[in-house]
């Protein structure tokens, strides 16, 4: 029998156990929780190794007696020491390891994909699609000895294609006194980027 085989077996013959409402298990039997934790320094530095434990609810009184606590907290010896007892009070438990180059491969894999979903994406744009940006408009009307009015309008656009960048600029500053125009200002601005590689590109 497997241990998670045993694990569903004893959990099937235990009586359910409630807890306090204040206990860290909220009012279940810990048996029925798995406790994840994971220690290491990710891909730069070295593996990363990561365990999983079920206990009972009778393993944690002889458990807190032996010492046992975040692990940070503990010095290796005493960690060591720890082992045995809790590998004796686990319904299961399990033991996995990642190395650097498995982590890079992996990573390296996830972004490939990525970067092959994202090329997909952009090659079925239709025109009309994958633009994005943000506008802006006001207005103000001042009546009193004068009689001022204006509007004010912008807008920028960018678009990301395959092999081209695009960005759009309007402007429309307008802005008239007592009847008579005092500020006109109209822009509109078009840039296009060829993009060579992820890098390069071609004003």
């Amino acid at each position: 029998m497997t241990p998670a085989s045993h694990a569903a077996a004893a959990a099937a013959h235990r009586p359910r156990v409630e807890l306090h409402p204040g206990a860290p298990f909220a009012g279940l039997d810990p048996a029925d929780c798995v406790g994840v934790d994971e220690v290491g320094r990710g891909c730069l530095f070295g593996p990363v190794f990561a365990a999983a434990v079920v206990l009972p609810l009778e393993a944690l009184a002889p458990l807190a007696a032996a010492g046992l606590t975040d692990s940070k907290k503990l010095s290796p010896r005493h960690r060591a020491r720890l082992v045995p007892q809790i590998r004796s009070h686990a319904l299961a438990w399990a033991l996995g390891q990642a190395s650097a180059a498995e982590i890079d491969a992996k990573l390296s894999a996830i972004n490939a994909a990525a970067a092959k979903a994202r090329e997909e994406k952009l090659a079925s744009q239709g025109f009309l699609d994958g633009w994005s940006g943000q506008g802006e408009a006001g207005g103000f009307i001042s009546t009193g000895n004068t009689r001022n009015r204006g509007v004010a309008v912008g807008v920028s656009l960018t678009k990301e294609s395959r092999s081209w960048k695009h960005a759009l600029r309007g402007i429309v500053d307008y802005q008239e006194d007592n009847g008579v125009a005092s500020r006109e200002r109209y822009f509109a601005g078009y840039e296009g980027n060829w993009k060579f590689s992820s890098r390069a590109y071609a004003l």
